[in-house]
């Protein structure tokens, strides 16, 4: 899995002051053959929000820290932010149709 970004708990603040109206936050790692498939899925929900939602992919091996505060005890784990906020998290991978709706029951766009 590429683009995996290593990620600290002052960029994620950062990201949040200024938040998009929906943030994906997914925690992978390279040896990971569930979050190999499930990226794509999330990916695809990503670009087809028209600029609703934003992603970040984020090392879970390298972002130990971020991991542990939001709980994340497996991977993919996928949290979701709307305005800022944390409104959900998602453990284990699943298909487009169970994300989708996991998405518009937290309110953002699917």
């Amino acid at each position: 899995m590429s683009n995996l970004l290593s990620l600290d708990p002052a960029t994620l603040a950062r990201t949040l002051e200024k938040p998009p109206k929906g943030l994906l936050v997914l925690f992978s790692t390279p040896w990971c053959a569930p979050c190999r498939t499930y990226k794509p899925i999330v990916e695809r929900l990503v670009a087809q929000s028209e600029g609703c939602l934003e992603l970040m992919v984020v090392d879970a091996d390298s972002s130990a820290d971020v991991a542990t505060h939001y709980g994340v005890r497996s991977v993919p784990t996928l949290l979701c932010f709307a305005d800022g906020e944390l409104v959900g998290q998602q453990s284990g991978s699943m298909l487009e149709p169970q994300l989708r709706t996991v998405l518009r029951n937290l309110g953002l766009p699917a």
